[in-house]
């Protein structure tokens, strides 16, 4: 009988240690640039269709990322699970 009422109480504090220990995640905007090469008449023409048709139809090269960057990213949100 003590055995039981022991293991319940262990269980009952493993329940509540782990509802009160939660994970907490962050999410980071880094803000990047792409260079995108476009065949066209004129500059407007050019800019019109990068406008138009960029990251859909047309892709560009991602510019290298550096350190600094990363450093200064942006924090969007914040949460726990």
């Amino acid at each position: 009988m003590l055995a039981s009422i022991l293991q319940f109480i262990c269980t009952r504090n493993k329940k509540v240690i782990m509802k009160t220990k939660k994970e907490k995640y962050f999410v980071f905007s880094v803000p990047t640039a792409y260079v995108y090469e476009i065949q066209a008449e004129t500059e407007k023409e050019a800019r019109e269709i990068l406008v138009e048709h960029g990251g859909i139809d047309i892709h560009g090269e991602q510019c290298e990322m550096t350190e600094e960057d990363y450093e200064n990213a942006d924090l969007e949100q914040t949460y726990e699970m």
